[in-house]
């Protein structure tokens, strides 16, 4: 039998160079905008936490030139804030929209070669900091310096258009209370659709939470974290992408609320080229080889942004097997071998999907896993083109899945 090597790509289904509207209430539909391939970043989380730093700004630069070599479109955020109050763990911190645009121009005139939008960006300046996504140490928030990082966020929220602006200053308190919480919590306003509601104190409490997509040229990502009715954001967010035809994870250790959003941001790329290195200044390297996000059951702390390259050999191994796995395979294959290698596996269920949009489904079990000296085997053989693989374990897992196609 002749081997046939199949191309293996991650499908990011009908996210794929997109960005996506999210609003709580709208959970239930697919709501996606169309736009170019795109890195976005935010200038305020390289710069020190008062000040922009001019080595910051030109260590930026070399990091934008890196990833316009690569062909990625890089962008700077609408408005890169900084705290113009001292911020109080206890009292929040007072917020001016107007020298937040100062700011923005000011970085703007200095990456003048760089069209406009935000994000949120990892930290790799302060060295004081664990290597760790800039907002999401509980440390940070309990210093009270989450409240200028959550201003910074409110930047990120608004467009550069006057209209869009509904207050000049927030009053951000969500550190207090002897409780961790999203610093940016009480920032958020209503840009997709949700109500807020103005509290004596002049503080926003917002019902859009999630991520918003504004109305606005360039697009902009309103990020937002904490919960809505009971429910997290991410029990919110996993819905729509599943909805949508995404399965996404994080792993790591306890916490919720930005990390995701750095990496639903990241999901909304497509084609990042492969095992491209995002080389941060100073101490963070991250490598980006796939814009695919899985779900992990066991806390959020941790990125863990996967690919299955295109094959060059005959199997493909996945390390830290997801809790749900989509393998795309674009020419036909006679039989395709899955192997499991992972002992705390109990139940896997592989399924092998068609062009003509049949299907076979195999269950591993416990059994399988004594007679194959504890491994999950499978070969099943067909003449049909397979269209995809979904590998699905009943919680995230330690292991090795090995794919191999003939």
């Amino acid at each position: 039998m002749k081997k046939q090597i199949a191309t293996a790509a991650l499908s990011l289904s009908s996210l794929a160079a997109a960005q996506t509207t999210y609003c709580p209430e709208a959970v239930t539909k697919t709501n996606v905008r169309q736009s170019q391939t795109s890195w976005m970043f935010d200038m305020a989380e390289l710069s020190s936490t008062r000040a922009v730093k001019a080595s910051n700004i030109q260590a930026a630069q070399a990091l934008f030139n890196k990833l316009k070599q690569a062909g990625i479109k890089v962008y700077v955020p609408l408005v890169p804030s900084r705290p113009v109050a001292n911020p109080s763990q206890t009292t929040g911190l007072n917020f001016d929209a107007s020298q937040a645009r100062q700011s923005y121009q000011s970085n703007l005139a200095a990456l003048s070669q760089l069209p406009a939008t935000s994000i949120n960006l990892l930290d790799p300046l302060n060295k004081t900091r664990s290597a760790k996504p800039l907002w999401f140490t509980k440390d940070l928030h309990w210093t009270g310096e989450g409240a200028g990082i959550a201003a910074d966020v409110v930047g990120k929220i608004i467009a550069p258009s006057a209209a869009t602006w509904p207050k000049t200053k927030f009053n951000l308190t969500s550190l207090q209370g002897g409780q961790w919480r999203q610093g940016w919590e009480s920032a958020i306003v209503p840009v997709c659709g949700g109500k807020a509601s103005e509290e004596a104190t002049g503080r926003y409490t917002a019902e859009a939470q999630g991520m918003a997509l504004l109305d606005a040229a360039p697009p902009a990502f309103a990020l937002a974290g904490s919960s809505y009715s009971g429910l997290s954001f991410f029990d919110l967010l996993q819905a729509k992408l599943q909805l949508s035809g995404v399965d996404y994870s994080v792993s790591g250790g306890a916490g919720a609320g930005g990390l995701e959003q750095f990496l639903l941001a990241a999901g909304s790329l497509s084609e990042l080229p492969q095992a491209l290195i995002w080389e941060l200044p100073d101490r963070y390297i991250l490598q980006l080889e796939d814009t695919r996000l899985f779900r992990q059951l066991d806390g959020l702390a941790l990125v863990n942004i996967q690919k299955v390259k295109s094959m060059s050999s005959q199997t493909q191994a996945i390390t830290d097997l997801p809790l749900l796995y989509t393998l795309e395979l674009q020419t036909p294959v006679q039989a395709v071998s899955l192997k499991f290698d992972n002992l705390s596996i109990t139940k896997a269920e592989a399924q092998i999907r068609y062009a003509d949009d049949s299907a076979d489904k195999v269950v591993f079990d416990r059994s399988d896993r004594i007679k194959n000296d504890g491994l999950f085997a499978v070969s099943l053989s067909s003449g049909k083109t397979v269209v995809d693989i979904t590998i699905s374990t009943p919680k995230a897992s330690k292991g090795t899945l090995t794919v191999a196609v003939y």
